[in-house]
């Protein structure tokens, strides 16, 4: 039987308001004079109008967001944005990223980990408001768990994204997230152990490119979300690579169709 294997944020979830509110108070920790949004917390009540008063910096995050890799990203966005640094690529992020780790990236992860904790507890309703559902693929996953089995492999941590996926009628059979490995082969290779699967019967949907060049040698089928984080450079690329483009309106009907 086929597996279909989805990532979470920017498959399933469009995350781009979660990670911008729960990546700044996690940066406003350890930059206390910072002038992004005023250098004020931002909370459930103040969101919306920060998001009117600081739209240029919402617009740049976003732009940002094609070369996340994972927590840690929110802050290097952040990071480039305030000192006016350009990111125009993959590599650039990645050089800019590699320059901060070493001073920040334990302390803002563990910063990062507990202002989601505090927001999913304070109101889990709200917080899923930010953590935003794509519908459409949530009703043809909904529908598709009954022709396959579904898998979630993501950068997120499990905890965080059960409620939601049980929230909208969702129940992987297994979740690998990073408490599993930050690396997505080995999150396959525990999937495949637990689920006594093929890696040829399985169907990976990530808005990720740079995960896909380790999994298509495994043999595992790859599909890029263009409805995700990426760019078109980001799309050429993955169809180069091998894999196909998924859009909103074909996502069930692929997935469907396979035996």
């Amino acid at each position: 039987m086929k597996t279909l294997v989805l990532d979470f944020d920017g498959v399933l979830a469009d995350s781009q308001y979660e990670t911008l509110a729960v990546g700044f108070n996690s940066y406003l920790k350890l930059n206390k004079h910072t002038k992004l949004f005023g250098g004020q917390k931002i909370t459930f009540n103040n969101f919306d109008r920060i998001k009117r008063e600081y739209k240029t910096i919402v617009s740049q995050y976003k732009k940002l967001r094609p070369f996340g890799i994972d927590n840690f990203c929110p802050y290097v966005f952040l990071a480039a944005i305030e000192n006016k640094i350009k990111i125009k690529s993959q590599n650039e992020h990645i050089r800019l990223r590699n320059k901060m780790m070493p001073e920040s990236y334990k302390k803002n992860l563990k910063n990062f980990l507990k202002e989601r904790a505090a927001l999913q507890k304070k109101d889990f309703d709200k917080w899923v408001k930010m953590d935003k559902p794509v519908i459409s693929i949530i009703n043809a996953a909904r529908k598709l768990q009954k022709k396959c089995t579904i898998a979630i492999a993501t950068m997120n941590r499990k905890k965080s994204i059960t409620r939601l996926l049980k929230k909208y009628g969702i129940s992987p059979k297994i979740i690998a997230d990073t408490t599993i490995s930050p690396d997505k082969k080995k999150q396959f290779q525990h999937i495949k152990s637990k689920l006594k699967a093929k890696f040829d019967e399985m169907h990976f949907v990530d808005d990720q490119v740079r995960h896909f060049p380790k999994l298509l040698k495994l043999g595992i089928n790859c599909y890029l979300a263009t409805w995700g984080y990426n760019t078109k450079e980001q799309q050429q690329e993955a169809k180069k690579m091998g894999a196909a483009l998924l859009t909103k309106e074909n996502f069930y009907e692929t997935f469907a169709k396979i035996r």
